[in-house]
């Protein structure tokens, strides 16, 4: 597979999350472009980080702890992200979310 060109952050925003997993998977990890990829996924999924936490509202952890948990898990998911295993990017995403804050 080719690696996609460097894409300006606008450009980026325009793909589906599906375009940017691909995306994701065909650049390395660290660099500039992989970092801005990832920030404008985790941007999408965040509400959804949210959404955990209020569902461990009762937890006697700090909300704010809950949601940097929340976002290390969303982080990681996308990072992680087999498109074998699922067409519904969404789906690791709440998983994980869920998971680490617990």
């Amino acid at each position: 597979m080719s690696r996609p060109p460097v894409t300006a952050r606008a450009e980026l925003e325009t793909l589906s999350d599906g375009e940017l997993l691909a995306r994701l998977r065909a650049i390395p990890q660290g660099g500039a472009e992989h970092e801005r990829t990832c920030e404008i996924l985790a941007g999408r999924y965040v509400g959804l980080v949210r959404l955990c936490v209020r569902r461990h509202r009762d937890s006697p952890e700090p909300a704010e702890d809950l949601m940097q948990v929340g976002y290390v898990g969303l982080l990681k998911a996308i990072n992680n992200f087999d498109p074998a295993y699922s067409k519904q990017p969404s789906y690791p995403c709440d998983h994980a979310a869920n998971e680490q804050s617990r």
